[in-house]
């Protein structure tokens, strides 16, 4: 009874395992296809403009979700993160998170300063508590890999 119990168990595991990876194909096809479909628009609308901090924020944005999206894909469906030579695809991926999570703090904190009309106070506090969350995932990550 207990083999058949340990099967039923063994199943589903590999059923969810089955499920996350297509949900990863899934992402990556999503961000591709949405990189492919905006490109016309951004080579017409950010191709010409003169290098300032929104282009900057843009293009960070836009090529770190594409090397987070291969370096998630990468770890999660060749799962070899255990092997020393395959570590720093985590690391790779886990830091890729992070700075995804700043260039968002940094969007949102340039959105609040336009919609504040200009107020610093509005921007600097949005920023800081954007930032939050990259702090608390920085001392997790460091923690736990103690």
């Amino acid at each position: 009874m207990s083999i058949q119990y340990e099967g039923g168990i063994i199943l589903s595991a590999l059923q969810s395992s089955f499920i996350v990876d297509c949900c990863a194909v899934a992402s990556c096809a999503l961000v591709l296809y949405d990189h492919l479909c905006t490109l016309t628009r951004e080579v017409e609308l950010m191709w010409g403009r003169r290098f300032n901090s929104v282009t900057l924020l843009f293009y960070l944005n836009r090529w770190a979700l594409i090397l987070w999206m291969i370096s998630g894909a990468t770890s999660q469906m060749l799962p070899l993160g255990t092997l020393p030579v395959c570590v720093g695809v985590n690391y790779l991926e886990y830091a890729m998170s992070l700075v995804m999570l700043t260039i968002w703090a940094a969007f949102s904190a340039i959105r609040a300063y336009a919609v504040s009309y200009g107020n610093w106070a509005t921007a600097i506090t949005v920023l800081l508590l954007d930032l939050v969350p990259v702090g608390i995932n920085a001392v997790k990550h460091l923690v736990l890999t103690r």
